[in-house]
């Protein structure tokens, strides 16, 4: 029986990144996937929670490359935790440079009344659920085009002009083609009655 919610398979074009278990575009991915998208993948790919002992190396008995994706690690990639411990090192290191990397998130934060990263993303997740469609303020009216009566490539917005090609449909291109080749067989028949 075929899937209904998932008319067709879309495939992942990594371009020039490197194709590494954890990386970056495999956590984009993983979004467009729970969005409803359908991606052949493999569970391997997904960033995994490591255990770190003191001296910084992995701890033995630790999570193995074969048991798939930890979900602590991607739900700390998806709830902004790793930018949250950024933040922290950075206002105990330096606060002018914190102010400089981050001022525009902490009026975020506070115009959200929450303290952390993760409180704002929960609060977010939250009001999209509430009212999933398109805010009406989002969606801007577009300007109404007139093209010239003359010309249907010169299209007028408001004071400026500009050219716009109109598309063709179907049946236009095909009579279009058929023109050029009437022409040309026109054309030709006229050379020929020419040179006899």
């Amino acid at each position: 029986m075929k899937d209904i919610g998932r008319p067709f398979v879309a495939f992942l074009d990594l371009g020039l990144q490197r194709s590494t278990n954890g990386a970056r575009v495999f956590a984009a991915m993983k979004g467009a996937v729970d969005g409803g998208i359908h991606i052949p993948h493999n569970e391997k790919i997904f960033p995994r929670k490591k255990e770190v002992k003191k001296g910084g190396k992995p701890a033995k008995g630790g999570k193995k490359e074969e048991d798939g994706p930890a979900p602590l690690a991607l739900r700390e990639r998806l709830f902004g935790n790793h930018v949250q411990l950024y933040m922290d090192m950075l206002n105990k290191k330096s606060k002018d440079a914190y102010n400089a990397q981050f001022r525009k998130w902490d009026l975020c934060l506070k115009a959200a009344k929450v303290t952390k990263v993760e409180e704002l993303y929960k609060k977010v997740f939250a009001e999209i659920r509430k009212k999933p469609e398109r805010n009406a303020m989002v969606v801007k009216e577009q300007k109404k085009v007139k093209r010239d009566s003359k010309n249907v490539s010169i299209i007028t917005n408001g004071k400026h002009t500009y050219r716009g090609d109109v598309r063709l449909n179907n049946q236009q291109r095909k009579d279009r083609v058929a023109e050029k080749i009437r022409k040309f067989i026109e054309e030709r028949k006229k050379a020929m009655s020419k040179k006899k």
